[in-house]
């Protein structure tokens, strides 16, 4: 069955965000993250995805460059919500493992990089123009020396109720290399980047692939929603200073483009006592009351997000295909 195009371009207020990961809780901006310090979340105990066709495996990506010095955090004069200077809206990359990215595991390209700060390792970035997949088909490969079994299982959960299908890359023009580094990290591009592109998984849980997948079909963190204020409180005072970034927001054609309610449940949502200074909340719902993070599976409403961008599933589509 044919299905409609999705490749458009979201228009929308440049935003800057700066590095966070997610998946490990990672380094802040820029800092390269030593395997010994990234903390790493529980193993999952997910249901295991039927027999699929696997992808073709493609070679090793070279090690990649540590090179360049953490980036310090910013200024305790700063106000509580700014970041390096720039106020809570304003989008921040940094230079973490050779990549630029944004919000600890958001990827972003060189030519979404907009101005500098002050320091080589920091630059201004914009999301704007994000680019979904196209009748919601992702050709991929899986790296040779990455375990494919978790990738697959997470492909089997964001496929199941919408009509995404991941097929093999063989001479399409866009595709996926789920790629092993030598860095712990699990950071993926928001949406369609065009041409190659990665998702970087290395010591990654199922669970944590699977917020990757959700960023790489087009979505941010629920945190970082425009409307968030009306669903939480930031206790900023509460917030390592390095990792401030990690609570900036996304203008809501960006951070909100299924126009689903706002979902503490969601794969994509941080716990409240993330990056904590002082063990206490950084963030809790208006009433005051603390929430865990969903590690495990996609929220009722994340599966919502994907069926609203790329239509449902169709009961008679042909496996492997999209079609």
């Amino acid at each position: 069955m044919s299905r409609r195009s999705l490749g458009v371009a979201l228009a929308g207020s440049a935003v800057v965000l700066v590095a966070y990961y997610w998946p490990n809780l990672g380094s802040p901006v820029g800092s390269p993250p030593a395997a010994s310090s990234v903390r790493q979340e529980a193993a999952l105990r997910l249901p295991t995805s039927a027999p699929r066709r696997p992808a073709k495996t493609v070679n090793a990506a070279p090690s990649l460059s540590k090179a360049k010095p953490p980036i310090p955090a910013p200024s305790p004069a700063a106000t509580d919500q700014e970041v390096y200077g720039k106020p809570v809206s304003t989008l921040v990359a940094g230079w973490q493992d050779g990549r630029w990215v944004t919000q600890g595991d958001i990827l972003v390209d060189e030519s979404h990089l907009v101005s500098g700060v002050g320091d080589e390792n920091v630059r201004i970035a914009s999301l704007d123009g994000v680019q979904y997949w196209q009748h919601g088909v992702v050709p991929y490969t899986i790296d040779a020396n990455l375990d494919a079994a978790p990738v697959l299982a997470a492909i089997a959960m964001i496929e199941s109720g919408a009509q995404v299908r991941f097929i093999p890359h063989t001479d399409e023009a866009d595709y996926v290399v789920f790629r092993d580094t030598d860095a712990d990290i699990c950071q993926s591009y928001l949406g369609r980047k065009g041409g190659e592109q990665e998702v970087l998984l290395h010591h990654c849980k199922q669970g944590q692939i699977l917020h990757e997948l959700m960023h790489l079909m087009g979505f941010v963190h629920e945190q970082s929603r425009e409307d968030r204020d009306r669903y939480v409180r930031i206790a900023w005072t509460e917030i390592q200073p390095a990792y401030k970034n990690q609570f900036q927001k996304v203008p809501a054609a960006i951070s909100n483009p299924a126009h689903v309610p706002f979902d503490f449940g969601s794969i994509l949502m941080y716990p409240s006592n993330a990056f904590s200074q002082t063990g206490r909340p950084t963030m809790v719902k208006l009433d005051g009351s603390a929430f865990t993070a969903n590690r495990g599976s996609l929220s009722a409403l994340d599966k919502e997000k994907l069926v609203r961008l790329y239509g449902k599933a169709s009961p008679d589509r042909r496996p492997d295909t999209g079609a």
